[in-house]
């Protein structure tokens, strides 16, 4: 699938500072793209994925960490990383 890391500027959730970010981004138009996956399966996926810049785990925990110290509550994000720790210490036991 088309993958691609690009560094971003993020002002939109931020009124007094703009910081710099590293996004992933993903061709939803590519035919390898799944669409409307559950909420399981993208946990699962998160849980075990790895790639040539670390695992997905430790990049939504970074990402969720870092929205947090700028001081944006991303819930859906928060909980997401919930799920995926909580799945991968089921696969440790």
């Amino acid at each position: 699938m088309d993958h691609r890391h690009k560094w971003r500027s993020l002002f939109k959730y931020l009124r007094d500072r703009q910081i710099e970010v590293l996004a992933f981004t993903v061709n939803t138009e590519h035919s390898a793209y799944v669409k409307n996956l559950s909420t399981q399966k993208v946990v699962e996926s998160l849980a075990t994925a790895t790639g040539a810049l670390g695992s997905s785990a430790e990049y939504l925990s970074s990402t969720v960490q870092s929205l947090l110290k700028a001081g944006i509550k991303e819930h859906k994000l928060i909980e997401l990383d919930r799920l995926v720790k909580k799945r991968q210490q089921e696969l440790q036991s």
